[in-house]
């Protein structure tokens, strides 16, 4: 079957043409497209994800109240930052930035890559403020992301263990109902995401949380209690409709709601051969081939229909940004930033582990750029091209970042991130993700391929629509994000 996927249109003619058979071409179109959904099955690709499919439609009271919670700045201490601050449906589930900006925006209704940490503003508050984005990783999408099984976060920091239970930086026996609703406590506490700095400055998670629970009770400067009552179906408001448990599932049902499957790659492989162009199946038959038999075999990371393994690996990224926040020397509270993130190794402590980071889905993904956990590739042909070259990409990458969306920066901002990424690109060479060096042609045909994974629907703001809380009608503490883009 591999064998046959090397082959293109004209090795078929000949070998027809070698049989004495004669056929037309569109007869050979026709068997080259049914060969290529075999191999698409032969790895596991058959695009029935959407049967496997839990999420909820958007008009579910919970997911309602989820949109309404998930655009709500009453979540963060501050009221300044909301989910969908760094999450926007209309910027394909993120931001659109490298890295994102949460809580000290300079206008907190500005959302995508206009969008830009109030620095000044923040000195004396956030103790490592700087200029440029105040959080040290890329904002994944949350489109289809009901479909992870095992991980969330980029360092699978939220885990699903053997037994049902997860793993979360604050237990290794975290209690919860899935692995949405577990994720869905930790933004609220972290300090650069939605916490602040000015309040609260060294409480526990807990307080955080119970404090966020007890302003979302108050029904005498909001309706959220009523709003909790009416989507769980209580018989009566009471403040104790509010609870942590239910905000959790609210939100999980909201981000398991956002699904985007029906793309042309699934149009193609249910039997339509026109859904996706020529270059398109030249460009998953690279995808899909092994190395040994000529093609890529992006598969061996990119796997299933979700087009995650999600499992680690080293890439090579490019590091920029603050980089994460780590205790300094001594026993005191005091905190550093020094421009290094290790991916996975910061969970697990494994020297294997350094610089890994999880496999992202791929549905979807003209939509998510810039991409890797750091944002350093602001288009497709680039992080394509990564794969194959880690250090060579490294080398030549511009540490000026002004090619980056959020970033306006001069050379020396983050002195540290040549040689960290220099360091990256280390742990990557010994076995780059993509084996041999690709042709432009060949790149040109992967990106057409990965055109075909997008859902019309997730770049359309009418079809969106649904899952953007209606302007029209009034939130339930006058809190709601009222998004503008600057898109540059």
């Amino acid at each position: 079957m591999r064998f046959w996927a090397t082959f293109n249109r004209s090795s078929f003619t000949a070998l027809w043409m070698t049989l004495g058979v004669c056929a037309s071409p569109g007869a050979l179109a026709s068997s080259s497209d049914a060969m290529l959904r075999e191999l698409a099955a032969s790895v596991g690709v058959t695009g029935e994800l959407g049967k496997a499919s839990k999420a909820l439609p958007p008009n579910s009271p919970t997911v309602r109240l989820g949109a309404e919670l998930f655009f709500s700045r009453s979540l963060s201490l501050g009221r300044d930052v909301a989910c969908a601050s760094c999450h926007h449906p209309l910027l394909g589930g993120a931001d659109a930035m490298s890295l994102s900006v949460g809580i000290g925006a300079t206008d907190p209704e500005l959302v995508g890559p206009g969008r830009e940490f109030n620095w000044q503003g923040m000195q004396g508050a956030d103790p490592h403020s700087q200029p440029g984005p105040n959080i040290p990783r890329n904002s994944p999408t949350l489109f289809n992301v009901g479909h992870y099984k095992r991980v969330l976060f980029h360092d699978g920091r939220i885990e699903r263990m053997r037994r049902g239970e997860f793993r979360t930086p604050e237990s290794r026996r975290d209690a919860g109902s899935d692995l949405l609703s577990v994720q869905a406590r930790f933004p609220l506490t972290s300090e650069a995401e939605m916490r602040g700095f000015r309040s609260l400055r060294h409480a526990s998670s807990d307080r955080v949380r119970n404090d966020i629970i007890e302003r979302l009770r108050d029904e005498r400067a909001n309706r959220w209690a009523t709003a909790f009552a009416e989507a769980f179906g209580d018989k009566e408001t009471r403040s104790s409709s509010v609870s942590l448990e239910r905000l959790e599932r609210a939100l999980s049902d909201y981000q398991r709601s956002l699904e985007f499957l029906d793309s042309p790659w699934v149009g193609f492989l249910r039997g339509d051969d026109d859904a996706i162009d020529d270059a398109a199946k030249r460009g998953a038959r690279l995808f899909f081939t092994s190395a040994d038999a000529g093609g890529v075999g992006c598969t061996g990371c990119h796997s299933g229909d979700h087009f995650t393994d999600e499992q680690f690996h080293a890439l090579g990224v490019p590091a920029l940004g603050r980089g994460l926040v780590r205790p300094a020397a001594g026993y005191g509270k005091d905190t550093i930033q020094d421009g290094t993130d290790f991916g996975r190794w910061e969970v697990t402590r494994r020297d294997s582990d350094r610089y890994a980071f999880r496999t992202p889905s791929l549905l979807n993904t003209t939509l998510t750029a810039p991409y890797g956990h750091s944002g350093a590739f602001a288009t497709l042909e680039a992080v394509i091209r990564h794969h194959a070259e880690p250090a060579t990409s490294v080398d030549d990458f511009d540490f000026k970042f002004a090619h980056l969306a959020g970033f306006g920066l001069v050379d020396g901002q983050y002195p540290s991130a040549r040689n960290h990424s220099k360091d990256a690109a280390a742990h990557a060479t010994s076995k780059p993700a993509v084996p041999r060096a690709l042709s432009v042609a060949e790149i040109s045909d992967l990106v057409a391929f990965l055109h075909t994974l997008t859902d019309p629907c997730a770049a359309d703001a009418l079809c969106l629509a649904p899952w953007i809380p209606n302007a029209e009608q009034a939130s339930p503490d006058g809190a709601r994000l009222q998004a503008r883009f600057e898109l540059r």
